[in-house]
């Protein structure tokens, strides 16, 4: 989970550094160990922690990689991230598209 946070915090630069203000990740390739609920709180802290408010974020994933209760988005969320969680790239699209016009 570190790693992929450090990948999103590269892609935040990049970003950043372009003046983007929308980004759609597709992570359905990745593969990890099966998250417990400390792991889910962890990586939306940490996504909350690095990510840039001015950047709106579409994440694309398996339905085993998502929790049930979508927690780890949830407490995204609640830190102020402007977070979408999706299991097709039409929806993540029509939801940035949507929420930034």
């Amino acid at each position: 989970m570190e790693g992929f946070l450090l990948l999103l915090d590269q892609a935040r630069r990049a970003c950043q550094e372009q003046g983007l203000t929308k980004l759609l990740v597709n992570a359905t390739r990745l593969s990890h160990r099966p998250l417990m609920t400390a792991d889910w709180f962890q990586w939306g802290s940490g996504l909350a922690v690095l990510w840039d408010r001015n950047i709106r974020l579409a994440m694309v994933a398996r339905t085993d990689q998502i929790d049930p209760d979508r927690f780890g988005a949830l407490v995204a969320q609640n830190r102020g991230l402007h977070y979408g969680l999706f299991t097709n790239e039409e929806e993540a699209l029509g939801w940035l598209l949507e929420v930034c016009g």
